[in-house]
């Protein structure tokens, strides 16, 4: 039996619900509704996706700005019963891509020290530590700041080479 369908699409107002009950279970400290209301309401600067499986619906998302020169990302999951199948990776190359036809110089963002599966991809993906950020999170453990300077796509810039699903 071959896996469901899988597509990476912009986040929508309608996958608002289901991406709040995933942020939930999956976070001990989760963001609310309103944190992705901004994600999508409008937001000039945010660039949001998720990934939604045929059968069970939405199934990773992630949420980042284009700020100043740099892709900031400030969200990134995936649901445990979907993980180890490069819904994560999608996600992140998505944005990266997006973010060097946007001409952007630099990918930021803050994982915690203990996140060792985010660290990993975002490792595997040439992000690098610049720095740790003491105490970070609201229950007091720190987070490591990543970097990556990002070059032009191939082809040069306006020029994507990928589909729009994900496998």
């Amino acid at each position: 039996m071959s896996p469901p369908a899988v597509g990476l699409e912009p986040m929508q107002e309608a996958d608002l619900d289901t991406v709040v009950a995933l942020e939930r279970a999956i976070f001990r400290h989760p963001w609310n509704r309103r944190a992705f209301e901004r994600e999508v309401g409008g937001q000039p600067l945010s660039h949001s996706w998720v990934i939604r499986d045929s059968v069970a619906g939405v199934v990773a998302y992630a949420c980042a700005w284009h700020v100043e020169g740099e892709l900031l990302i400030n969200n990134l999951a995936v649901a445990a019963t979907h993980r180890r199948r490069g819904l994560g990776r999608a996600l992140l190359v998505r944005l990266l891509d997006d973010a060097r036809e946007a001409g952007l110089e630099r990918a930021i963002l803050e994982a915690r020290v203990t996140n060792a599966p985010a660290l990993a991809l975002y490792a595997a993906h040439g992000f690098r530590s610049i720095g740790r950020r003491p105490r970070y999170y609201s229950d007091g453990e720190d987070a490591w700041v990543l970097a990556l300077v990002l070059s032009p796509p191939a082809g040069g810039p306006g020029k994507r080479g990928g589909e729009e699903t994900a496998s």
